[in-house]
């Protein structure tokens, strides 16, 4: 995990690759995909159906709400920085070059710290 924290730090920007390990680190789909419609004869083949988490704001937000210890988040721009502050302690800060991708790597970094059990 701390290679994908560092890889997230760098990034200039985010793309699908970063999203794809993200999503095979929690768990969700990801990977290429083919959705088949018999009906109408037609394929449709997506190169990566993981969530975008590292250009959304709405999809990295949905990690926060399947955490077992829900934090308060904050993020500051133009600056991309992110903080999320578990109740009863501790904060945990990123900053990276876009705001989702400070929200993934403050996601990633309490995952890694083990902040999010629930108790």
């Amino acid at each position: 995990m701390t290679d994908l924290i560092a890889r997230l730090e760098a990034a200039p920007n985010g793309n699908r690759k970063l999203d794809a390990e993200i999503a095979g680190l929690i768990g969700a789909p990801h990977g290429p995909h083919e959705d088949v419609d018999v009906e109408s004869r037609r394929i449709t083949s997506y190169q990566e159906i993981a969530l975008p988490y590292t250009t959304s704001l709405d999809a990295v937000t949905a990690l926060m709400e399947n955490l077992p210890r829900k934090p308060h988040w904050s993020i500051s721009y133009p600056v991309a920085e992110a903080e999320l502050i578990f109740s009863g302690g501790p904060v945990v800060n990123a900053v990276a070059a876009t705001p989702a991708l400070a929200l993934c790597i403050a996601y990633m970094k309490a995952r890694l710290a083990d902040y999010t059990e629930a108790g």
